[in-house]
């Protein structure tokens, strides 16, 4: 088998199979692939092309759009100059998600709902990038054009300012939450049934219990209400208590303020857009999140003896690299279809 070796950012160098050796891609028509902001930027809009054009349904949620526009025409390791516009362009071979949660329920805080003024904030920079750069003989064009983009993106950098700012608050409340039921040496191992019962509400809610429900134990009250908000609210929940519990065995105790990275909001609200009972998978290369939503997975395995939910039961977080690699498989003609 003939090898190259293809140079993956600064941190791999592996072989991979040319084209037409590679064995059948693994990613399905019927599921939709969510990008995180770094997959965003890291994938060639080449590759996205290739799995927009074979009918692939690739997704960015707007919350990585509040991440990649507050960058919008800053410098510096993040900032993103327009005349590195396609860095965002890209978004162009995506499907751009809805919130999922404000038209049935608000999980985490009703901060984290994108209201129609956002919305619309967010597709008119996106509307306006197309034409930041301009011919020679169009520069006031393109100066009137660039100035706008500043605004909103100084606008967009305010809001996300404020989403960071109520994930601090929700993690803070959290975490009095965890310490006062299980006790700081509890934490560490959080029972599954704890996340189980904080997902079936609201996450800020009074109680966690159910009604009827012993924590440890596996009898269950069954309510129409509890089964939508688990459906919805399963991987932001768990996602959220788990980065929690690290944050507090960091730290060593509870009390503000925590150790928080606020890198995390955006995982956080990611999370929301992994439903149980739908074909969704985050796309990262976190390793953080790739652990919590992978132990999370394993959680939710253990509880399936309590679902209320049909749980749709493929991976639900891929690296970015293998996502790749796997894009790259659509051109191979083993592909089998």
């Amino acid at each position: 088998m003939r090898e190259r070796t293809v140079k993956r950012g600064d941190r791999d160098r592996r072989p991979v199979r040319l084209d037409g050796e590679n064995p059948p891609s693994n990613l399905a028509p019927d599921v939709t692939y969510v990008l995180d902001t770094q997959a965003l930027r890291a994938l060639p809009g080449d590759l996205l092309r290739r799995a927009h054009d074979a009918g692939y349904d690739i997704a960015v949620s707007p919350y990585s759009l509040h991440e990649l526009l507050s960058h919008l025409g800053q410098v510096g390791k993040k900032g993103i100059p327009f005349d590195k516009r396609g860095q965002i362009l890209k978004v162009k071979c995506c499907r751009i998600l809805a919130e999922p949660h404000s038209a049935a329920l608000a999980p985490l805080d009703s901060s984290f709902d994108l209201h129609d003024e956002e919305r619309r904030l967010l597709q008119s920079t996106l509307d306006l990038l197309e034409h930041s750069v301009q011919p020679d003989d169009q520069k006031e064009l393109e100066t009137a054009v660039q100035e706008a983009l500043l605004e909103n993106s100084e606008q967009i950098r305010e809001l996300h300012f404020q989403l960071e700012s109520d994930f601090r608050i929700i993690v803070q409340r959290v975490a009095a939450r965890l310490e006062q039921a299980l006790t700081l040496s509890g934490v560490e191992k959080i029972p599954d049934e704890l996340i189980f019962a904080a997902s079936r509400g609201p996450l800020l809610r009074p109680d966690w219990a159910t009604p009827g429900r012993d924590l440890h134990g596996l009898a269950v009250d069954r309510d129409a209400e509890g089964a939508h908000f688990f459906d919805f609210n399963w991987y932001s929940t768990s996602y959220i208590l788990l980065r929690t519990r690290e944050y507090i065995l960091k730290k060593g105790s509870a009390a503000p303020p925590l150790p928080i990275d606020l890198h995390d909001m955006e995982d956080a609200a990611l999370c929301v857009h992994l439903i149980l009972s739908q074909k969704t998978v985050l796309i990262t290369a976190d390793t953080g999140t790739l652990r919590v939503l992978t132990e999370s997975q394993e959680r939710l395995s253990r509880l399936t003896t309590l679902s209320e939910v049909t749980v749709w039961p493929g991976v639900r977080v891929i690296h970015t690299l293998k996502f790749a690699d796997e894009i790259r498989r659509l051109a191979s003609p083993n592909r089998q279809m």
